[in-house]
């Protein structure tokens, strides 16, 4: 056997190799974008990952109209983020002597115009190890 002979059957092999690999490919392919469509239609049928968009309109700090909303939630949401928005605030304090820093959160929303406040208050509390919740 010579060398051509040896360079011309690595060379069949890796063609052999790309196809099989591009049918793998694409047979996985096919099953997840099955996967998919069954998800999609499930999801629709629970009602559930569907887009809710709304449209506000205000005056001042009074909503004039809401449109759009696809239930009472997204009616009471809207007006709630136009006329006095609010937030969780989430954030790790460090406690010296732990190995990990404590995650706290505040126990109700807060209006958005404070939160960097309470982020400042949060920051410079100093707390010392126990921690009782």
């Amino acid at each position: 056997m010579t060398s051509y002979d040896l360079i011309l059957a690595a060379a069949a092999g890796a063609v052999c190799l790309a196809i099989c690999v591009m049918l793998l490919s694409l047979g996985q392919r096919r099953r997840y974008e099955a996967r998919i469509a069954a998800l999609k239609a499930r999801l629709s049928r629970e009602g559930a990952g569907q887009d809710a968009p709304a449209w506000v309109e205000a005056f001042d700090t009074a909503v004039v109209a809401v449109e759009g909303n696809t239930c009472d939630r997204g009616y009471e949401y809207a007006v709630q983020e136009t006329t006095h928005p609010t937030r969780t605030l989430t954030a790790i304090v460090y406690v010296p002597g732990a190995l990990e820093p404590l995650s706290v959160k505040s126990a109700a929303p807060i209006p958005k115009e404070l939160l960097r406040d309470a982020a400042a208050q949060i920051a410079a509390l100093e707390i010392e190890l126990p921690v009782r919740c």
